[in-house]
């Protein structure tokens, strides 16, 4: 029978052709890959996978500005989980609870909460630009203080809508 192919036989599998002709490249150090080494598709990886795959596709000074943000939620909330959630990382517990992501000309942190962000509307101000969204540059980050303060009202908030 031509074209179907022998399940026991793994050694008849051929490479991965592409359009040009040659053999597809091996994958990035950093993207996630099946057992036989062939690049997963981006609706196969793992949620934490898809977010380190976020992070890694940054460029370096994005990419620690936002490690340092996501550094200090994972310090504060342990047991929080991480997916993209509409292409943005976002920290999930009892829901999301908040995001951040990289563009050309600044970064962003989403405090996902209207409340939260009328609390601290005087601290946000510089921060501020829309419902829910801060944004910052790499020069000048989200002071920590003000992270952990946002993050625990989150906390706060999405465990009392558990309840």
């Amino acid at each position: 029978m031509r074209g179907k192919r022998d399940p026991t036989d793994t050694l008849s599998e051929a490479p991965t052709v592409r359009q040009s002709g040659g053999p597809a490249p091996a994958p990035a150090l950093n993207e996630a890959t099946t057992n036989s080494g062939r690049k997963r598709s981006a609706k196969s990886r793992t949620p934490a996978e898809a977010v380190a795959a976020y992070l890694a596709a940054l460029p370096v000074d994005e990419r620690n500005a936002l490690q340092r943000v996501r550094k200090i939620i994972q310090d504060m909330v342990p047991a929080a989980t991480e997916a993209l959630a509409y292409q943005i990382p976002t920290v999930m517990h009892h829901g999301p609870l908040v995001g951040f992501s990289a563009s050309k000309r600044h970064c962003s942190f989403f405090v996902m909460s209207r409340a939260v962000m009328t609390t601290f509307e005087q601290e946000l101000a510089p921060f501020y630009t829309g419902p829910g969204t801060l944004r910052f540059s790499i020069t000048e980050p989200l002071p920590s203080a003000l992270v952990k303060k946002i993050v625990a009202a989150r906390v706060l908030e999405n465990e009392a809508k558990k309840k």
